[in-house]
């Protein structure tokens, strides 16, 4: 009698996670699309991320409402979100709508394996990488 043979999955390895590097330039690369971008208080239009970067104020820790409600591969993803004060005191958000779903399922394993390896709140690994991108945006 024949054995059975494995399935296909079963021969396929699991696909390795990203360095931290490359998820803070997939995150830095999507943000460059979001400028020019315009306060809608006071009209200030942030030319660059640079421009934002300079101006604005960091307000808490960023969220990823997929996170939250533990969808770490959303099909209709719900979006992650930093928010920063501008000058006038409006508070304006720099979001991933607009990002590939694939690099979001990308950054969001990331987090998971972060978040699971460091023993912490998945916010506190979203700061982190926020501290690294905007790291990454001063230098251009």
């Amino acid at each position: 009698m024949p054995s059975a043979s494995p399935s296909p999955s079963a021969s396929v390895p699991p696909t390795p996670l990203p360095a931290a590097q490359e998820v803070i330039e997939v995150i830095y690369q999507h943000i460059l699309t979001l400028f020019p971008k315009p306060c809608p208080n006071c009209g200030r239009v942030y030319t660059s991320y640079q421009d934002y970067l300079a101006t604005v104020e960091v307000v808490g820790k960023p969220i990823s409402y997929d996170i939250e409600v533990n969808d770490f591969k959303p099909v209709d993803p719900s979006g992650n979100f930093s928010f920063a004060n501008c000058p006038c005191g409006n508070t304006l958000t720099l979001t991933s709508q607009g990002m590939a779903i694939e690099k979001i399922w990308l950054v969001l394993a990331w987090v998971k394996a972060e978040t699971k390896k460091r023993q912490c709140d998945p916010r506190d690994v979203l700061d982190n990488i926020r501290t690294q991108v905007r790291e990454r945006g001063m230098q251009g």
